[in-house]
């Protein structure tokens, strides 16, 4: 019987409009108001309480007009780069009224979640750019414009939904690192590349010092890299970088893999006629070259290794067999004396041997070693002196500074260091073998290429001057004298075989010549 009513007020409480409601949706259209003015809407009826009419209101709502010659900000959206992973944009605004406040930017993923959530301040310039997305998948983008329409500070918002999906993955450059060895002399490895969805890509190898100095740059050519590193001294590291364009994107000198190098005296550092590194993860097919594996396997400083044996090689008969198990004792004399071996041990089957070697230096003694070395180079070599000078000094040094050990000679018992260069550098006492540990030990630290020679009996070295090899026995030139006076000798310095024949009838310098047929 009582119709609903709706009132319109204005900021002194009067009545601007009355209107009735009918039962549904009722469209008012207000007119004539003023601008920037605060009024206030009332739905206002009866509710029949008790057998009586209750006048009540039902609903309020305040609102404000807005400033009159009010102009509403407006935006210029632009979409900047779609990519697997990325998505940016700019938005432009104009606010003529000058009256936007902030704007919030909002990303949302295909279920409606909300990825991230920012707001902004200052609108002028505004790039946005969305990354780590999933590829292929869609997004939303809601921007909301937010501005102040009168004097009473109400705000309105300006949204703005933007969809957009990202595109299928695209797939960077690739590249992978393998059979790289380090001799010192070069550096050697193969390069695998793969531009995958990338377009004008080019690699580029590059070697690093420790102080961030580029010291090589290359741009690569081949897949098998050989660099000369003899005249870069201390460790570096090796970095691959490539420079190329996805996804309509440049992209400069990007780093894809990097291997740090050490440059290490344990390494061969020269080239031994007989014996070369070879790619120990191939499978041994040829009994010639197991020496090759053995000697490669003991610069590498290793203690445990496998061979992999396939026909026609077998791997039992690398054990059993007297033409080939000889071989890995053989080799130790070639490799640094730190990687000398004094034990081995195997176990096998036909197809594959795993070998454990022992050996006389602990992590510690080697420490101790260098350190004391260091100290004595700084001693007696100088730059300027000759290579043949800097052997002389050497030499001298540890005959002048070592006694030989007649009671660990005669009684095996009584040795403490006497086998190793401990005996040299730190008891000063040694049998042949620390004298011939502590000569290769100090040669190789200023690489001058050296290994040790072995008779039945017998320890010394070979040196490498003056484009020939060359004996050099500090044991023998460092006789041991009746009165107890120190001796220093030169009759087995720098000599070749026939002269070291001569020197001794005794064959205590007899030596196999099974991988040193280059010595004369």
């Amino acid at each position: 019987d009582y119709p609903l009513s709706v009132f319109l007020f204005n900021s002194d409480d009067s009545v601007v409009f009355e209107g009735t409601l009918e039962e549904g949706i009722n469209n008012l259209d207000l007119t004539d108001l003023d601008n920037n003015s605060l009024y206030s809407i009332s739905i206002e009826g009866y509710d029949f309480i008790k057998d009586d009419y209750i006048l009540t209101i039902y609903s309020e709502f305040d609102f404000s007009t807005i400033k009159e010659d009010f102009v509403e900000p407006d935006y210029t959206y632009t979409e900047n780069l779609v990519t697997d992973t990325v998505y940016s944009f700019s938005v432009d605004i104009a606010d003529l009224g000058c009256c936007a406040t902030s704007i919030d930017i909002t990303l949302l993923n295909n279920l409606d979640e909300i990825i991230i959530t920012q707001n902004f301040t200052e609108y002028d310039d505004l790039d946005f750019s969305f990354t780590e997305l999933t590829p292929n998948k869609e997004y939303t983008v809601e921007l909301a414009i937010n501005y102040v329409i009168n004097d009473y500070g109400e705000i309105s918002v300006l949204s703005i939904p933007v969809d957009f999906t990202t595109l299928e993955e695209q797939l960077s450059p690739f590249v992978e690192i393998s059979n790289m060895n380090n001799n010192n002399v070069d550096l050697t490895f193969d390069l695998l590349t793969n531009d995958n969805d990338a377009t004008d890509v080019v690699y580029t190898i590059e070697l690093i010092d420790p102080y961030d100095s580029l010291i090589y740059s290359s741009i690569v050519s081949s897949t098998d890299i050989s660099i000369d590193v003899s005249g870069i001294s201390g460790n570096y590291y090796l970095s691959i970088k490539a420079s190329y364009s996805l996804n309509s994107i440049d992209y400069e000198d990007i780093e894809l893999t990097s291997h740090n190098i050490y440059t290490s005296v344990l390494s061969n550092f020269f080239v031994i006629p007989t014996l070369s590194i070879v790619n120990t993860d191939l499978p041994l097919t040829s009994y010639d070259d197991y020496a090759d594996y053995i000697f490669t396997f003991l610069n590498q400083e290793s203690t445990e290794f496998s061979i992999e044996c396939e026909s026609p090689v077998d791997c039992s008969e690398l054990v059993t067999n007297e033409l080939y198990s000889f071989i890995p004792f053989e080799v130790t004399d070639f490799v640094h004396a730190y990687n000398d071996l004094t034990s081995i041990s195997y176990s096998y089957t036909s197809t594959e041997l795993n070998i454990v070697v022992g050996r006389q230096y602990t992590l510690q003694d080697m420490q101790s070693i260098d350190q004391e070395v260091e100290i004595i180079l700084n001693l007696i070599i100088t730059e300027s002196m000759t290579d043949y000078e800097k052997i002389e000094a050497i030499h001298n040094y540890v005959v002048n500074n070592t006694v030989y050990d007649e009671v660990c000679y005669d009684n095996s018992l009584t040795c403490d260091n006497d086998h190793t260069a401990i005996g040299v550098f730190v008891d000063g006492y040694a049998v042949c073998e620390g004298y011939a540990h502590a000569i290769d030990i100090m040669l190789r630290a200023i690489q001058i290429p050296t290994f040790k020679l072995s008779s039945d009996t017998h320890q010394w070295n070979a040196v490498y001057y003056d484009g020939g090899w060359y004996h050099l026995d500090a044991t023998w030139d460092d006789p041991v004298s009746t009165n107890g006076q120190n001796t220093l000798s030169d009759t087995y310095f720098l000599i070749d075989d026939t002269q070291l024949f001569i020197e001794d009838s005794s064959g205590s310098h007899v030596y196999s010549t099974i991988f040193i047929d280059f010595m004369e």
